[in-house]
């Protein structure tokens, strides 16, 4: 069926509508700014964490592997001074130095407690000693580190000698 009809009554009837063209108003402008803002915000803030992270976790290798090389290190050292403690290598070290096994031996006896008197000792005993006998006492106090001489039966250790404790002396040439 078809009418026939004027176009012109079409258009009155109908009219056609002009498509509108998207406009800008103040409002949506500011709000797209407002969200451009925030979207670059999200965005500078996710970057800044992801930055942070990354250094923090190299920082932590770093750290880690600078641990691991002091571990080692102190191996190392730890191995060094195990060498250098070796009774053989101190007494060999001892030799080149001119050092040697005591030529006379002394003894010290010390009497028991209840018949010690108890003498002050002088500062002038202490501050000052002859040559012979500061000479003497620190080839003792050697011949404790270097042989691990200081106790015998009947004796205390060499040390004793340096404090200025001179109970009966035995001398053996």
């Amino acid at each position: 069926m078809s009418i026939n009809r004027p176009i012109s009554y079409i258009a009155q009837t109908h009219p056609r509508q002009e498509r509108k063209r998207f406009q800008l108003k103040g409002k949506t402008i500011g709000l797209l700014a407002v969200l451009f803002i925030l979207a670059s915000l999200i965005g500078w803030f996710y970057l800044t964490q992801a930055s942070e992270a990354t250094t923090t976790a190299l920082r932590l290798q770093r750290l880690a592997s600078e641990r691991e090389h002091l571990r080692r290190e102190s191996a190392e050292i730890r191995y060094r001074i195990a060498e250098l403690e070796n009774l053989s290598r101190i007494r060999e070290r001892a030799r080149l130095l001119g050092l040697g096994p005591p030529q006379k031996v002394e003894y010290l006896y010390i009497e028991r407690e209840s018949e010690i008197s108890s003498a002050p000792i002088k500062e002038d005993d202490l501050l000052s000693p002859t040559g012979d006998d500061l000479w003497r006492r620190v080839l003792s106090f050697l011949q404790v580190l270097l042989f691990g001489e200081a106790k015998s039966e009947g004796t205390t250790e060499a040390s004793d000698l340096a404090i200025g404790n001179e109970n009966k002396v035995e001398i053996k040439r």
